[in-house]
């Protein structure tokens, strides 16, 4: 599709939305999605806004973790300036306000909701972590010749079957952005093909990989038993990770597991499943004396999992066994733990094959298998510990994208250089 034909299904987009953003803005206020009042003004660009120099952006907790080491060097480098951080979840607006005072949740991505909160904002730059690019948003900013890049871009498989069916309407803005950190070459030429310049895309690596590489084991119920951790558990893989987890226990009693949903929403759905197969759980965030006897641990509190999978055995990172692509098996990795995941592992492809092939990493397919690559682990401390080393080795080496992606900001002009 040419230009021309580009600009014109953007005009359209934009049209379409500045002409039903009274309604738009009316039913929200109304509604609001669930968001308390004083949330939706923050939707609206209705509460107070202040210039910052800087505008950061990530959509919920997995962009934030993402967002969070390249902030704190663009601090220490002194690039970030006055900022403000944004989310478009409000469960990372509540995880962005325990780390940087300045922090709401992004304006709905309508024309003159856009323009009024970028007025009042008056950044210089803009910079979007990984794939949050919202067409009007784009626009204005670049209109207004405000400086947009991104930070760990990434393209999933589902993000990018997506834009090749919005592509007339991004593309054209697509062309515009400034810089492109790209956490992969795949990802890299993804984003070449949306559109954006080849001049203004590096691949520079994951940024996750640079979170606080020393974590704290974290104090459980539990002291000296074989401990699994199965983190960012999606519904549907509670089945076969509890399943093992009561077949590895017949034989090794002292086994316990905990078990970390990705999303609160689906709690209420895994303690049906442990109640089904008679396993009583304590709750992370309910801690009672009797937590000792219980062989699973509930973990429903957020920022705790890294300092969890620091104090366990053996780590299998959700995401994996359904189809969603996987999560941060750097996580667990840079604790020194060695680490199971299922099959579908796309998001997270490059390391889960640089993990493998250090022997930190084994890939499941089933219970089955799942059931044995935990005891194997289990069984032998000399291969765990190996696996574990490994696994600590290969997240040291990954580090350092943070600064990367600065470096490419910094070169390409939309942060000022020191």
């Amino acid at each position: 599709m040419n230009r021309v034909q580009d600009r014109f299904a953007s005009a359209v987009y934009r049209g379409t939305t500045r002409f039903f953003e009274p309604a738009v803005r009316g039913l929200y206020a109304w509604w609001g999605m669930g968001d308390a009042p004083a949330l939706r003004t923050e939707r609206l660009a209705e509460s107070e806004l202040t210039p910052v120099d800087s505008w950061w952006h990530a959509a919920s907790l997995g962009e934030l973790a993402a967002l969070e080491p390249v902030l704190l060097r663009a601090t220490e480098r002194s690039l970030a300036g006055c900022f403000v951080v944004t989310t478009t979840s409000r469960a990372g607006r509540d995880q962005a306000r325990n780390k940087w005072s300045n922090a709401s949740l992004a304006p709905l991505d309508l024309p003159r909701t856009i323009t009024h909160a970028l007025e009042g904002r008056q950044p210089k730059a803009l910079i979007l972590v990984e794939t949050e690019l919202w067409p009007n948003w784009l626009r204005v900013a670049l209109d207004r010749g405000v400086r947009v890049g991104i930070v760990n871009g990434r393209v999933s498989d589902r993000g990018w079957s997506r834009w090749r069916r919005g592509a007339p309407v991004s593309s054209d803005v697509m062309r515009g952005i400034h810089a492109v950190a790209a956490r992969t070459d795949e990802d890299a030429q993804r984003f070449l093909a949306m559109g954006v310049p080849e001049t203004s895309v590096r691949t520079t690596g994951n940024t996750k990989h640079d979170r606080l590489p020393n974590i704290a084991r974290a104090t459980l119920p539990w002291n000296g038993a074989h401990l699994w951790t199965a983190g960012s558990v999606r519904p549907g893989e509670e089945v076969p990770i509890l399943d093992a987890f009561v077949s590895v226990r017949q034989q090794f009693h002292d086994l316990h597991l905990v078990l970390a949903p990705r999303h609160a929403e689906a709690e209420l759905q895994f303690l049906d499943a442990l109640e089904k197969r008679g396993l009583r759980a304590a709750r992370r965030s309910h801690p009672r004396p009797e937590d000792t006897s219980a062989p699973v641990l509930l973990l429903d509190t957020r920022g705790e999992l890294e300092s969890v999978y620091a104090a366990s055995s053996v780590a299998f990172v959700g995401g994996t066994l359904v189809h969603i692509g996987g999560h941060n098996v750097m996580e667990p990795a840079s604790t020194g733990v060695p680490i199971l995941v299922g099959p579908h592992h796309t998001n997270v492809s490059a390391e889960v094959k640089e993990l493998t092939q250090a022997g930190a990493l084994r890939v499941v397919n089933n219970t089955g298998e799942l059931t044995q690559a935990l005891t194997a682990w289990l069984a032998s401390d000399t291969e765990r510990n190996q696996a574990g080393r490994a696994a600590s080795g290969v997240a040291e080496r990954s580090r350092g994208a943070a600064n990367r992606a600065l470096d490419w900001l910094v070169e390409r002009g939309v942060l000022p250089a020191i």
